[in-house]
C-alpha cells in the first residue's frame, strides 16, 4: 500500500451519494491524490435486478486518470464481500479495496456492518483474514475512533480508548491488513492526539488521518501534529472541492468546473442538481438564502435554469457558460431518461442521502 500513498496524500473520502466519478475527478483536478468509491454493501450489490444496473454503473464509472482509487465495501460476511470484489468489472480499474469499520449509521448497525463490527472484534479479525486471502488486491480498512465508549448517534458500544483502538489494529495488520484510515471522532471534535499515537505505534504500514479537514491548511496541519501518511478530507471537500489545494477558487468557477466533467459521465440531472447544493452550501454567507430557495434548485431542468437560479441567490453566483461546450438542454448525461417511478425513486434516494451526510456533518465538524 505504500506505492499509493507515496509521499504525503491528500485523500478523497467515501462519500456516500458523493463520491461518484465525476466528483472524483473534479476533487482530483484541484490536487487530490487518492479516491475512494463510495461505500458498497456487497450484498446488496449482488442481490440487485437488472433494474439497478444503471445505479450500479452510476456507482462504479472509472476513469483511467483516476487512480490509485480504492473500492471500499461493507458487510459482515466474507462471501459476499469476496465474490463482489473479484467481479471482472473490477479488473484493472482499482487499486486496493477497502472495509468499512466507521459507519455509525442506524442503517449499517441493523445489519450489523460498519462501527458495529468494532463490538466483535475476533469476528472482525476473522472478516478481514478470509477477504485478504481470497482478493488479489492489498485490504486496507477504515474505522472511528469514538470517546466515551459509544457512539453518539448509536449508542453503540465500540472501542473506548486508543490503547483498545491499537490493540485491534495489531491483530488485523497480523491478518493481512495493509493500511488503516482513522476518523478521530471524539465529541465530534477530532482528536488528532490519537491519531499520532496510532501512527507512531504503526511505522511500517500507512495511516491516513480522517477528522476536522475543512481547509487547505488542515492537511499540513494534521501532518505536522500526527505524522500521517495523507489525510483524508470527506465533508469538507464535498462542500468546498478546492480544499485540496492552496489557491482559493471562485464558487462559480467552481460550480463551472463540476458541470464541464459531469455533464460527460454518468449523471442523471438528479446527480448534478445534488453536488451544486453541496457546492453551494459551502458559501457560509448562502446557507440561508439557499434553506429558502433548495426547492426552486430542484426544479431547475437544464443548464439554463440551473445558471438563472444561481445567479438570483443573495449574494448571486456568476457561471461563466459556452453553449457550444455542451448541449444546455439536456437533463441526461448521459444516461437514458427513465421512468416515472424510476425517478420517484432515485428522488427519494437522494434524499435519504442528503440526510445522512447532514448527520455525517453534524458528527464530523467538517472532516
Amino acid at each position: 500500500m505504500n506505492h499509493i500513498y507515496a509521499g504525503q496524500s491528500k485523500v478523497l473520502a467515501p462519500l456516500v451519494g458523493g463520491s461518484d466519478l465525476s466528483f472524483r475527478l473534479l476533487s482530483r483536478k484541484y490536487g487530490a491524490q487518492v479516491t475512494f468509491t463510495e461505500m458498497c454493501i456487497s450484498e446488496y450489490y449482488l442481490r440487485a435486478s437488472d433494474k439497478t444496473v444503471r445505479y450500479k454503473k452510476y456507482t462504479f464509472e472509472f476513469d483511467p486518470t483516476d487512480r490509485p482509487l480504492l473500492l471500499q465495501v461493507a458487510g459482515n460476511r466474507p462471501g459476499p464481500i469476496i465474490e463482489m470484489v473479484n467481479q471482472d468489472m473490477f479488473k484493472g480499474k482499482i487499486d486496493a479495496v477497502d472495509l468499512n469499520c466507521g459507519c455509525p449509521q442506524g442503517f449499517a448497525l441493523e445489519k450489523n456492518y460498519g462501527c458495529a463490527l468494532l463490538k466483535d472484534p475476533d469476528h472482525l479479525v476473522n472478516l478481514c483474514k478470509e477477504i485478504a486471502q481470497n482478493i488479489p488486491y492489498p485490504l486496507s480498512v477504515k474505522l472511528r475512533l469514538e470517546g466515551n465508549g459509544f457512539s453518539r448517534s448509536t449508542r453503540l458500544i465500540i472501542p473506548d480508548s486508543v490503547e483498545h483502538t491499537i490493540e485491534i489494529m495489531m491483530r488485523l495488520k497480523e491478518v493481512g491488513v495493509r493500511a488503516f484510515t482513522v476518523h478521530g471522532d471524539k465529541r465530534g471534535l477530532a482528536d488528532w492526539d490519537a491519531i499520532k499515537k496510532i501512527r507512531e505505534t504503526f511505522p511500517d504500514i500507512p495511516i491516513i488521518g480522517n477528522g476536522n479537514v475543512g481547509s487547505h491548511g488542515d492537511f499540513q496541519s494534521m501532518i505536522d501534529h500526527t505524522g500521517v501518511d495523507g489525510v483524508m478530507a470527506g465533508y469538507g471537500a464535498l462542500i468546498k472541492p478546492c480544499l485540496f489545494q492552496s489557491e482559493e477558487i471562485d464558487i462559480g468557477q467552481m460550480v463551472r468546473d463540476y458541470l464541464l466533467i459531469a455533464v460527460g459521465h454518468e449523471n442523471d440531472w438528479i446527480d448534478i442538481q445534488r453536488h451544486i447544493q453541496w457546492i453551494i452550501k459551502g458559501k457560509s454567507t448562502l446557507i440561508f438564502e439557499l434553506s429558502m430557495q433548495k426547492a426552486e434548485l430542484f426544479t431547475t431542468k437544464n443548464i439554463p435554469e440551473l445558471i438563472s437560479f444561481l445567479r438570483g441567490l443573495t449574494p448571486p453566483i456568476h457561471v461563466e457558460w459556452n453553449p457550444e461546450e455542451i448541449p444546455m438542454d439536456r437533463t441526461t448525461y448521459p444516461r437514458q431518461s427513465v421512468s416515472a417511478k424510476d425517478k420517484r425513486k432515485e428522488k427519494k434516494l437522494a434524499e435519504k442521502r442528503e440526510k445522512l451526510l447532514q448527520r455525517e456533518k453534524f458528527q464530523d465538524k467538517g472532516s
